[in-house]
């Protein structure tokens, strides 16, 4: 069956993940090479019924994008250049800190992704395990730094409002955050969901402290040429 939309935008969503985050309840599975096989054929077999039309926007989300085999990746993204305009577009995807390297970079470039979507969340090593995320300090600024060599349209996620997170913490992570060349930041604040480790462990942090917070990122990326187009969002003048 064709697809007879109008939409000019395509999320494709890839749930697999090497490590579940303390933080997330997205549909996402841990990584296991018996899933691949299944849910690509299924994913594939979809996309099929999307050739009629063009995009202007292709976003690869998750889940983890990055973790995904080259050669698996590649085939995805063999079916999907055949769906974006030929001028004019926008071609993203979600990446991992430690995910980044040259070959992956190469690999996207190749077939014409423009942006991607690092996930950070935050750049300090308490929090950076606290979130069950898996990268360093310096493999995150050098990582961000490899990436801007291959990509001029690079974005950030950032979360604030982390358990026991203070204003001296959050103005650290700005401090790196702002240091780095980037052209888009999200920062988001932590909502605490069911069915989640953090869920099982923590509450919410002060309403009044996490606004203040939020007054600090607002002012911080408006000094520093980001001008916020939607709550979470921020992008470079």
């Amino acid at each position: 069956m064709k697809m007879t939309s109008n939409a000019s935008s395509l999320y494709v969503h890839i749930p697999f993940c090497r490590q579940i985050c303390s933080y997330c309840d997205f549909a996402k599975v841990i990584y296991q090479d018996v899933f691949i096989s299944d849910y690509f054929q299924s994913l594939f077999f979809e996309l099929e019924s999307f050739q009629s039309k063009k995009y202007k926007t292709i976003y690869i989300g998750g889940g983890t994008p990055s973790c995904l085999p080259l050669p698996i990746l590649e085939n995805l993204l063999i079916k999907l250049t055949k769906l974006l305009y030929k001028n004019n577009y926008e071609f993203s995807i979600e990446c991992n800190v430690e995910d980044i390297t040259t070959d992956l970079l190469t690999l996207l470039k190749k077939y014409g992704i423009n942006r991607i979507s690092i996930g950070v969340q935050t750049f300090q090593k308490k929090w950076i395990q606290l979130c069950g995320r898996k990268h360093t300090l310096n493999q995150a600024m050098q990582n961000i730094q490899l990436a801007s060599t291959y990509f001029e349209n690079i974005n950030i996620d950032m979360i604030y409002a982390l358990p026991y997170q203070t204003l001296t913490d959050l103005k650290n992570d700005l401090s790196i955050l702002l240091s780095l060349p980037i052209q888009h930041i999200s920062y988001y604040s932590l909502i605490i969901e069911k069915n989640t480790i953090f869920y099982r462990k923590f509450e919410d942090i002060d309403d009044a402290l996490q606004a203040k917070m939020y007054r600090l990122i607002y002012q911080q990326l408006k000094k520093s040429g980001f001008y916020r187009y939607e709550i979470s969002n921020f992008a470079k003048k």
